[in-house]
This record gives structure tokens, sequence and C-alpha cells, in this order.
């Protein structure tokens, strides 16, 4: 994929006549996805189909990918990973339009308007980014995975018979209450 793609297109037009989009997109026009990485370096390879169905559903179906960096939540080193998304979305231009699509599809509102490509796949990407990242234990640098509890510790044997039970007195007192009332 050599070519940057457009900023703006025209979804309707492109469904309509199935085109399909190859290329690029600089990660630093997408400042949602910037916010959650370490840095805004490379860019979005992306292949983008549009079509339409028997119906008269448009829609658009690819997948986007880029390496990023992000922190590791376990060790907190930067750590970098190939972000990869597919999509397939319907081109609605109501909210009642969104009922009637097919199961495969996702909701994509576009009304008169053109579509930014960088926008949409910025979304894309957002929902494919991992809740917590973190190396493979085998990669990360972390202290506290060099910690564990011996392997014969029973949770059972960890409570013994010296165990302080600040409301065993509090029981007692509710008993002997209980006691009284009969």
């Amino acid at each position: 994929m050599s070519d940057r793609l457009a900023v703006r297109i025209d979804p309707i037009k492109l469904a309509n006549s199935g085109d399909r989009l190859t290329g690029w997109v600089p990660i630093t026009q997408m400042p949602r996805l910037c916010d959650l990485l370490t840095n805004s370096e490379g860019r979005v390879e992306a292949t983008i189909q549009f079509g339409q169905i028997d119906q008269g559903t448009r829609f658009i179906t690819g997948e986007a990918e880029a390496v990023v960096s992000v922190v590791c939540q376990r060790c907190l080193e930067e750590m970098t990973f190939n972000l990869r998304a597919e999509f397939s979305l319907g081109l609605v231009e109501t909210e009642s339009e969104a009922q009637t699509l097919p199961e495969e599809f996702e909701p994509k509102l576009i009304g008169d308007e053109m579509l930014e490509i960088a926008e949409m796949l910025e979304d894309e990407l957002i929902l494919a980014m991992p809740i917590i990242s973190m190396h493979d234990e085998a990669d990360c640098r972390c202290e506290a995975l060099k910690y564990c509890a011996p392997a014969d510790i029973k949770p059972e044997t960890i409570a013994d018979s010296n165990t302080r039970r600040p409301m065993a007195g509090l029981k007692a007192l509710l008993d002997k209450k209980t006691g009284d009332d009969n």
C-alpha cells in the first residue's frame, strides 16, 4: 500500500460503483487515538471496500492496521503491538434506517455529508484497542512477576487458631441478648 487515502469521500457514490480504496492515513490525523498512545508516529494502512447488497443497503467493509506504542499496565514500560480492526458498516441516513440493517452491519450514520476516512478508521481502531495493554509475561520486566506464593500453601492453612476475631465478642453479646428475649 503506497497511496495516501483521501481526506473526505462520498460514500454513497463509492458504494453505488462498488469501489475499493487501499492506502494509508497518518496516525497524527487521529487525535483521539493519539491520546491513547505514547507517540503518534507511523501510519494506519487500510483496505476499504464499498458496495451495495440486493435490498439496496449500501455498505463499507474493510480492515485497518497500525503498529502503535502504548504503556504496558503491568511494568509501565513502553510497548509496541499490531493494532488491527475489521469492520462492516451499513450506511444509513436516519436512525430509523439503522433498525432495518442486516445483522452483519453496524450502522454508520452519514446523512448527506461527505465521510472523513481518518475519523471512520480512528473509531474502529479505538474499539479494537485492548482494555489493558500488557507485554507477554515472558517479555515483561515487572518485578512483581518474580513474587508468588509457594505452591504448597493452601488458603485454609493460612488462618490458624491464634487469629484474632474482633467480631467474636459482638456475636457473644448478640447470642446473650437473643437468649434473654426467650
